[in-house]
């Protein structure tokens, strides 16, 4: 199975940033794509097969030039 970048599920978004402060940790994995993550001035570029832990209490920009898809636990 292969997701149509067309109709985007609920954990995937097309070309955009989203602005967030995670109420607690998370774990992110990219299924798919490309994901930008910025905090605190620096910005990271976290590809399809990679796993970030990001904070909980910072702002975070995430952003992709394409398409995404990501799978995220919260501890």
């Amino acid at each position: 199975f292969r997701p149509d970048p067309a109709r985007p599920a609920p954990d995937s978004w097309r070309a955009g940033t989203r602005d967030v402060t995670l109420a607690q940790a998370e774990i992110h994995y990219v299924v798919e794509g490309l994901l930008e993550i910025t905090a605190q001035g620096q910005t990271r570029r976290v590809f399809a097969g990679d796993a970030v832990l990001l904070p909980g209490g910072v702002p975070l920009q995430l952003t992709t030039p394409t398409w995404v898809r990501v799978f995220f636990v919260g501890f």
